[in-house]
């Protein structure tokens, strides 16, 4: 089964990507901290270094409590559905294999932040955003999601290989929505 905690509004890309940034900080700001002994600086340096330390480690908890407070629910796939799941764990929505249409996915599915790279791109702004369109008799139903593992990325590319081998259209999209 794959599971993934749903997005719960565009906003959460902009927190998400301050997060990014006040991790990045507060490295910078723990290298200043120590090896600020090892030079000859005033001790007012030191004490602005430490400072400088505190202040981006309590944005980055803040943004972090942020993230987790958005907690809109989940998304689950198996071999005969899709749920959508509320905050509490209740069923919200089921899209059953035999009444959806078509399926339009991420190009690729990334774990945000996870490489050098991946975070030097959320940083300026090109995040990467999972997502799955579910197309079914009522319309599109567009549902964004955060991947935690790579184990889950190839749980999705499982069952999407499955559907569309049992003959659901299964396209890949690009990012631009």
């Amino acid at each position: 089964m794959f599971k993934s905690k749903l997005v719960p509004n565009p906003g959460y890309y902009r927190i998400r990507r301050l997060y990014f940034v006040a991790i990045v900080l507060s490295s910078f700001s723990i290298g200043l901290v120590v090896n600020i002994l090892d030079f000859p600086f005033p001790l007012w340096a030191a004490i602005l270094a430490v400072g400088f330390f505190l202040v981006t480690m309590g944005y980055q908890i803040k943004t972090g409590r942020q993230m987790v407070a958005e907690n809109s629910g989940m998304i689950e796939m198996d071999e005969s559905s899709v749920r959508i799941l509320d905050a509490g764990g209740l069923v919200r929505q089921v899209f059953e294999k035999n009444n959806i249409i078509k399926i339009e996915t991420a190009d690729n599915y990334r774990i945000p932040g996870e490489t050098l790279s991946e975070l030097a791109h959320e940083m300026a702004g090109n995040t990467a955003k999972n997502f799955m369109v579910v197309h079914d008799s009522t319309g599109a139903h567009r549902f964004d999601f955060e991947i935690s593992s790579f184990y889950m990325i190839s749980r999705l590319n499982h069952f999407l290989k499955q559907w569309e081998e049992s003959g659901i259209t299964v396209l890949p999209q690009h990012q631009a929505a």
